[in-house]
């Protein structure tokens, strides 16, 4: 049979009454039987309509001023407590900024020194680039010296050959004039005077003419 709410009301009133604390074992065995969980359901009802009705009275003076006094020193403990984690918390904080501090002063000296290295490297590379480009232009100046040189010497060669071309036509009219005068004079019968030089390409030029008798 289920334990109703009336039984539970009642006992848990009986034990009230008797100056005994209604507990759930103590309010199923008043009742004698019972689900723990119902008894338990309705107990739970008691308690909070027993604490609405229940008057308010304010504490004992003594317990009163003894709660203060326990009051003021947890909070004084809990302040000292707190106290030390901050300064603690704060000396930690501290010596961080300090690190990184430092750390932030050794990167800037090592960005100070990359930069001189820096600068020190682009000087050496603008003064290569300044030497390259001198060479270059040296080399340029010699290639069209160069290439002026291999016009002029083939100018010369060309000036060369039409000369040979020239003193060749000339010895060739020459040979046809000596062989022309010599059948003149052979047919004259004059005598004949031989006349030889040399020509401006160092070769020998002869001319033989008919000399009329005296």
């Amino acid at each position: 049979m289920a334990v109703s709410r009336e039984q539970v009301f009642q006992a848990a009133n009986d034990l009230d009454r008797k100056g005994q604390k209604p507990t759930l074992a103590a309010v199923r065995k008043s009742i004698g039987s019972g689900s723990f969980s119902t008894i338990s359901e309705h107990l739970a009802e008691w308690k909070t309509q027993r604490a609405a009705i229940a008057p308010s009275e304010p504490a004992p003076q003594p317990i009163a001023d003894r709660v203060r006094g326990l009051a003021d020193e947890i909070w004084s403990h809990a302040l000292t407590e707190a106290q030390q984690r901050f300064s603690l918390e704060r000396s930690l904080l501290e010596s961080d900024r300090v690190q990184r501090e430092a750390a932030i002063n050794e990167t800037l000296v090592l960005v100070d020194q990359y930069a001189a290295e820096l600068d020190v490297a682009n000087s050496k590379n603008q003064a290569l680039e300044l030497s390259l480009s001198e060479s270059n232009d040296e080399m340029e100046s010699l290639r069209v010296r160069l290439a002026t040189a291999e016009a002029t010497a083939a100018e010369r060669e060309k000036l060369i050959e039409a000369i040979g071309a020239e003193l060749n036509r000339l010895n060739a009219q020459n040979r046809d004039l000596v062989l022309a005068l010599t059948e003149a004079a052979v047919g004259r019968e004059m005598p004949l005077q031989q006349y030889s030089g040399t020509g401006t390409n160092g070769d020998t030029v002869q001319v033989i003419l008919g000399v009329p008798p005296t």
